[in-house]
């Protein structure tokens, strides 16, 4: 018999937010369902899809024989991203959670070896893994996700890990289980924020340890249609995690503030290159918190509407005299 919030095999939620992911949803439902561990619930949010998610969602529940709860809610306004993972919170049940994208697949034994993992360790606010990339149509690529980010699974962070992630987001989102109460206690998403993942971390790391658990507990789908194979939303991602991290400016220790800045001062190049629509906001912030001649042409050039290209020539020209 299955036990409840409480017993060693407490109840985790997974949630799986979707938008026109028709083609690719069933995958990650049945990886959810046919996990081995047996005390699991289901949340499913489409997020208004003009594909064929909802027909394919529905026919599939209408069809399922096995015994896991499932709920299947339909946003009745398009939340984005950040939006549809804060209803999955809201209506959580378990213990744990995560949120799989509908792209994306866990490991059979992936929930129970984390459960256990939280049996060993239960001050941490969340386990991550490693997690293997498979490609469009779900074949193996070679890779696996720590190894393509350049990180090694025997020097993994975990326990403080609040300014090693200021560094670099290194947890692979899949392979992800939470203590549902501690991502209540902080707030849990903020749906203006486009990387919701790692503002999550950040939160959650800022007052709780993390744990890391060897080995590959799911596959990270890479596609043409990935925000970071897209110049826009790249942009925007960059952006959104600048956001964060300047939010902490103010409040965290120097070694810190060095990061954020250095964070700034590179990324405010890629903006003016690529004419992203609020690179002046950050070319002033960069000149702020990093004075100097190289932030001081980068912000008059571009208040003076020089082209970036301009630039490139420029130093080139100097590099042949």
């Amino acid at each position: 018999m299955d036990l409840e919030e409480g017993g060693n095999n407490p109840l985790v939620t997974i949630g799986i937010p979707n938008y026109n992911y028709g083609h690719y949803i069933i995958g990650a439902i049945e990886s959810a369902v046919n996990q081995t561990y047996r005390n699991i619930e289901l949340i499913i949010v489409d997020d208004c899809s003009t594909d064929n998610s909802v027909e394919t969602i529905e026919t599939w529940i209408k069809n399922y024989k096995g015994h896991k709860p499932i709920t299947f809610i339909r946003n009745k306004k398009n939340l984005g991203l950040p939006g549809s993972c804060s209803v999955i919170l809201n209506n959580t049940s378990g213990k744990y959670f995560q949120t799989l994208d509908a792209d994306d697949i866990l490991f059979p034994d992936k929930i129970s070896r984390q459960v256990n993992a939280f049996n060993s360790d239960e001050i941490c606010c969340l386990v991550y893994s490693n997690a293997n990339i498979i490609d469009e149509n779900g074949h193996n690529t070679g890779e696996d996700y720590l190894k393509r980010i350049n990180y090694h699974e025997h020097a993994m962070p975990q326990g403080n890990i609040f300014k090693e992630l200021f560094k670099f987001n290194f947890i692979p989102l899949p392979s992800v289980l939470i203590n549902t109460q501690f991502a209540k206690d902080i707030g849990g998403y903020d749906n203006d924020l486009q990387v919701q993942d790692y503002y999550l971390w950040l939160k959650l790391s800022e007052k709780h340890p993390v744990m890391f658990l060897p080995g590959l507990t799911a596959s990270y789908r890479v596609h043409s249609t990935s925000m970071s194979n897209n110049e826009i939303t790249n942009l925007s991602s960059i952006e959104s995690v600048l956001r964060i991290k300047y939010r902490y400016y103010k409040s965290v220790d120097t070694s810190i503030k060095k990061i954020i800045k250095r964070n700034i001062h590179f990324s405010t190049a890629a903006f003016y290159k690529h004419k992203y629509s609020h690179a002046g906001i950050w070319l002033k912030r960069d000149l702020m918190l990093n004075p100097g001649l190289k932030s001081f042409i980068y912000f008059m050039f571009y208040n003076i509407g020089i082209p970036f290209t301009f630039l490139v020539s420029l130093k080139k020209l100097f590099q042949k005299v």
